[in-house]
């Protein structure tokens, strides 16, 4: 019985300190890789960067939406695929409040409006992905912890923040390039001569109903929502929040808007609409520039990118402070 306790305890240390080792190696290794959405662009900005004139976040619809180039000199999309307001938070607050060097002037998020309404389970679940911060971030450690009961525990090993991830960091850092700051984060959909049939095909497959539900900010994003504006605040940041456009849905009449406007409005947040973009702006109407129903291709982002900047660059976008719903124009 004696040796077998004594085997279970040299077993149990051989295998603690493999998972110290194996950490620390894994550590290096995400720690100097440049690109892929699992740090690699987070790295790339903070390391090659350091300041951005614009910083765009969001998801897939920010990723290959908003080019930088159009922006202006010195601007980042630093956008991940898939990943829900939380995830933005807790990366945002990873930037600005433990990285002292990082210079932004002004922060655009992309926000969906039914993630805001209708918050999931899984979104909150995408806090996960930053795990590789689990005890070096306060904010995202503590909604890590939230997930469940027993999660905090997990973090004794050392690789459980790189599980799930293991062999992306791997790859990444042995055979791919080591900067992407050519692209300035942006990851456009190349055109393809499909493209108008993937729209169309998809199209008609959408649940393209008539909108009749009230749109608003739920209690748990509103507080993800201030966290950041409190942040931007603290920094000089000028923080504007805006809605992606889409191909032939159902235009959204203001009236179920007016309580997402108002939240915005009255916590002093500029809020851009572009969800009816594509009945207000003619050029967005050319199917050739989507890649499918909720995505432009890269054309279309040069279009969409240039409607952008002419609202960011506007007086009117900057002191408007309201519900703009219609491509940045004021609302009466």
């Amino acid at each position: 019985m004696g040796k077998w306790i004594k085997y279970l305890v040299i077993t149990f240390v051989l295998l603690f300190l493999m998972d110290k080792i194996l950490g620390s190696i894994l550590f290096q290794l995400k720690s100097n890789t440049y690109v892929g959405q699992s740090g690699g662009k987070i790295n790339d900005f903070t390391e090659n960067f350091q300041y951005a004139n614009i910083l765009a976040v969001g998801d897939s619809r920010c990723a290959h939406h908003v080019d930088p180039t159009i922006l202006g000199k010195k601007s980042y999309n630093l956008s991940h695929n898939g990943m829900s307001l939380i995830f933005h938070t807790g990366l945002i607050d990873e930037l600005l409040s433990a990285n002292k060097n990082i210079k932004i002037d002004t922060l655009i998020l992309n926000v969906s409006l039914k993630e805001l309404t209708y918050p999931t389970k899984n979104h909150f679940n995408d806090i996960q992905f930053l795990k590789f911060y689990h005890g070096k971030n306060k904010w995202i450690t503590k909604h890590i912890n939230q997930i469940k009961e027993y999660e905090k525990y997990k973090f004794i090993f050392s690789t459980y923040s790189y599980n799930g991830d293991f062999s992306t960091t791997l790859l990444n850092s042995l055979f791919k390039k080591k900067s992407s700051n050519f692209l300035n984060g942006f990851t456009p959909n190349p055109e393809s001569p499909r493209d108008s049939i993937n729209v169309a095909w998809q199209l008609k497959r959408t649940n393209n109903k008539l909108v009749t539900d009230n749109f608003y900010v739920s209690k748990i994003n509103q507080n993800y929502l201030l966290h950041i504006s409190e942040i931007c605040n603290k920094k000089g940041i000028k923080f504007i929040c805006f809605a992606s456009p889409t191909y032939s849905q159902e235009s959204i009449p203001n009236k179920f808007k007016q309580s997402l406007g108002s939240f915005f409005k009255s916590n002093d947040i500029i809020f851009l609409d572009y969800s009816n973009a594509f009945y207000k702006h003619k050029e967005l109407q050319n199917i050739w520039l989507w890649k499918d129903v909720f995505h432009l291709n890269r054309k279309g982002a040069k279009v969409f990118s240039n409607i952008l900047r002419k609202d960011l660059n506007s007086t009117d976008s900057y002191l408007g402070q309201r519900l703009e719903a219609f491509g940045g124009q004021k609302s009466n």
